[in-house]
């Protein structure tokens, strides 16, 4: 098998690809407790790429921080990810 091969999209890595990619979305982790007054989510991994922060003390206020570089590194290494996980797949499966 070539890198072309290995590389090319099928409906199988996309599939795989998507529930790696929302899977980590759905994770959420708390950025830390700066002081009392701010709470943070972040989205993403293995590198966080959104974080959302809300001042408690002024309830409509929120600030969304989104790091495009993190998100295209997850967005690839899911997707090798998933080409990893098929061509095991195929090797597993042509030896029975």
């Amino acid at each position: 098998m070539t890198i072309k091969q290995f590389l090319k999209p099928d409906w199988r890595k996309f599939v795989i690809f998507l529930l790696f990619f929302i899977l980590t979305y759905i994770w959420v982790y708390d950025c830390g407790d700066i002081n009392s007054s701010i709470s943070c989510e972040a989205h993403g991994f293995p590198m966080t790429y959104w974080s959302h922060y809300t001042i408690s003390k002024i309830p409509l206020q929120a600030e969304n921080t989104i790091s495009y570089f993190e998100l295209i590194a997850d967005l690839i290494i899911w997707y090798l990810l998933s080409c990893l996980v098929i061509w095991i797949y195929d090797k597993v499966k042509k030896k029975k």
